[in-house]
């Protein structure tokens, strides 16, 4: 049926007030307020949470110091970094440029491993954990964790997700669990190396609406997106609380919200280019060296937004290097169907600023501290499967490093985690390596930036309709 002039022009100014309102909707870097921040206790839990290979996270826990110490900041943090799992309080933070004069946080509870007797097979390092609170099918608050396996050239497709009492008790842990059905090819929303890592608490009404009362998100970032990884961060929504058989080794239901294809299948073919960090004022491109740590759903009055923390490797091919006679080197280009990257040991094949380090593997320097927006639009739009879920990405980028007097020394420039209080509008952020006591190499810590979140709608244009009448 065509539609007459005037009722095109009604169908058009709706769907631009829709738009507009949705748009009003999304949270803002402009919606953060930098507070100060604290450092962590110097015990084995936290050191060196942002060195390569550590996989580190943080979960609020809104229970775990009731009072706060009457200093306004109420709750727990709980971090993961290594194995280890540990429970803080919260300070009130301190904006200096001194970290020494930084508040600490005191220790609650800390344990080396809280995976117990559960069989984690192949599984050789530890993700994440994130904290939910009693409800359903649980009498009691519940940590749920996550695992993986480090080196998988392999690409085997393995279990990731289990779960323990919120006292981190490791003889209460179940598990280990399969984030949706068996994968048959490297480029499954379901491939084990997509899972692992991490793991974050998202709205519950959110989730009753659009993944079934899936109110986990779970993911990883594995380095190049090979065997099963993603070249872009993943998220699919998980709610082991809903599924009949938790027996170890089952398969979780689970939404798939965002994911991207595995290079392995695809070095023939620009599918690297999708991922895109829309106004990155650096690189907006999908990289190789990327690490995503996990993030927040963060929400306020009418605003929200799915924040996601980590790094952002910059390296656009702008500084080549000539390949080697073994091939390492500086390769690709966008436009090409090889993403820019440099493979080789650092400061040999791959130059500074693009190896920040020595090691041998994948450089894409300079590193960049990021903060990914997210719209929760978009993924309730790939839930009801009306957008492919390979074409979300940000919508703003937030480099946060402005607003921190410290700098990483070993140039990772890493966000290892991040937790928000939705009840007081709080956003904890923990940049790895932040400091180090003893200078020069000696052991680095984070520090726990915080941000208040405001939730003031941004106003919709009034009159976007433009109705002619006739």
């Amino acid at each position: 049926m065509k539609l007459s002039a005037f009722a095109r022009t009604v169908v058009t100014g709706a769907l631009l007030l829709a738009a507009g309102a949705a748009a009003a909707d999304r949270l803002l870097p402009t919606d953060l307020t930098y507070l100060g921040a604290f450092r962590v206790p110097s015990t084995d839990p936290y050191a060196g949470m942002g060195a390569i290979a550590a996989a580190a996270s943080m979960t609020f826990r809104p229970d775990g110091d009731p009072s706060g110490g009457g200093d306004g900041y109420p709750g727990s943090l709980i971090f993961s970094n290594r194995g280890w799992v540990a429970e803080i309080t919260i300070p009130a933070p301190v904006k200096t440029t001194n970290s020494g004069a930084l508040p600490v946080a005191n220790e609650i509870r800390s344990v080396n491993g809280i995976t117990g007797s559960v069989n984690q097979g192949s599984n050789d390092s530890f993700g994440a954990v994130a904290y939910l609170p009693a409800g359903g099918a649980h009498t009691t608050a519940q940590i749920y964790w996550t695992t993986y396996i480090y080196y998988n050239v392999a690409g085997v497709d393995y279990p990731s997700i289990g779960r323990s009492n919120v006292d981190l008790s490791a003889a209460s842990a179940v598990g280990l669990w399969h984030v949706g059905p068996a994968a048959s090819t490297f480029d499954s929303a379901y491939h084990g190396q997509k899972y692992g890592d991490y793991i974050i608490p998202i709205d519950q009404a959110w989730a009753d609406q659009y993944t079934g009362g899936r109110s986990l998100l779970v993911g990883r970032y594995r380095e190049a997106g090979a065997a099963g990884g993603s070249m872009g961060p993943v998220l699919t929504a998980i709610g082991p609380w809903l599924d009949s058989s938790l027996a170890a080794g089952a398969n979780l239901s689970a939404v798939p919200l965002m994911y991207f294809n595995s290079i392995t299948l695809h070095t023939s073919d620009t599918t690297w280019m999708q991922f895109r960090l829309n106004g990155d004022p650096n690189y907006t491109y999908y990289s190789a060296g990327d690490r995503w740590h996990g993030g927040a759903w963060v929400a306020r009055g009418t605003k929200k937004a799915l924040i996601l923390v980590g790094r952002h490797g910059t390296f656009d091919d702008s500084n080549p290097c000539p390949p080697t006679a073994s091939g390492d080197g500086c390769h690709g280009a966008v436009g090409t169907n090889t993403p820019p990257y440099c493979y080789g040991t650092g400061y040999v094949d791959c130059p500074a600023p693009i190896a920040v380090t020595n090691n041998k593997g994948y450089h894409n320097g300079p590193y960049r501290p990021r903060l990914l927006f997210i719209d929760p639009d978009d993924l309730a739009q790939v839930a009801q499967g009306t957008k492919a879920a390979n074409t979300v990405g940000p919508y703003t980028v937030f480099d946060p490093s402005g607003d921190w007097p410290w700098t990483d020394s070993d140039n990772f420039n890493d966000i290892v985690g991040a937790a928000y209080d939705s009840t007081n509008g709080i956003l904890y952020v923990a940049e790895g390596n932040a400091y180090r006591p003893g200078g020069g190499s000696s052991t680095p810590w984070p520090i726990v930036h915080v941000y208040s979140v405001s939730g003031t709608a941004t106003p919709v244009p009034s009159a976007p309709l433009q109705l002619t009448v006739h």
